[in-house]
C-alpha cells in the first residue's frame, strides 16, 4: 500500500465496497421505466499494522477526516510466488473518511483507514480525480 503520505503497512484486511445507486426512468412514449444509474461510490477499508510512531503516525494526523486529498493511493495483491502484482486497486484523489490509530504496547500500531471516491462514468469528468482504476 502506497498513499497518504506513508507506505509499509502491513495489511491484514481490506474491503472494497461498489455501491451503484439506480433509479426508475419513464421515458416519453415507452409503457415500461428504463433502470438509470444516477449516483456511484467506491469505498476502500484497510485494516492492518505500521511500524514505528516518528514519520508515520505524525503523516496520517494531517488529515481532516471528509475531506479530499490530492494525490493517488494504490493497493498492490502480490501473490507469494511472485513480484509482480496480480490486481492492482487504484484510487485518485480520494476522500479520507476516517483514520483510527489504535495504542499498543511494542512498536506495531494496528491502523484502520477507509477511503472513498465518486465514481464517474463520464471521461470527461475524469480529470477531476473522481475515478477508480482496478488493473
Amino acid at each position: 500500500y502506497t498513499g497518504l503520505g506513508f507506505s509499509g503497512i502491513i495489511i491484514q484486511s481490506f474491503k472494497l465496497d461498489l455501491n451503484l445507486n439506480r433509479t426508475a426512468v419513464l421515458r416519453m412514449g415507452e409503457k415500461y421505466p428504463t433502470r438509470r444509474v444516477t449516483e456511484a461510490n467506491a469505498t476502500l477499508s484497510i485494516n492492518g499494522f505500521i511500524e514505528g510512531l516518528t514519520t508515520n503516525i505524525g503523516s496520517l494526523t494531517g488529515y481532516d477526516c471528509g475531506s479530499p486529498m490530492a494525490g493517488q493511493c494504490t493497493l498492490k495483491l502480490l501473490p507469494s510466488c511472485s513480484s509482480e502484482p496480480l490486481t492492482t486497486i487504484d484510487m485518485v484523489n480520494p476522500y479520507v473518511e476516517s483514520v483510527n490509530i489504535g495504542v499498543q504496547v511494542g512498536s506495531y500500531i494496528p491502523v484502520d483507514i477507509q477511503l472513498s471516491t465518486p465514481l464517474s462514468f463520464n471521461t470527461t469528468e475524469a480529470s477531476t480525480g473522481a475515478n477508480l482504476k482496478i488493473t
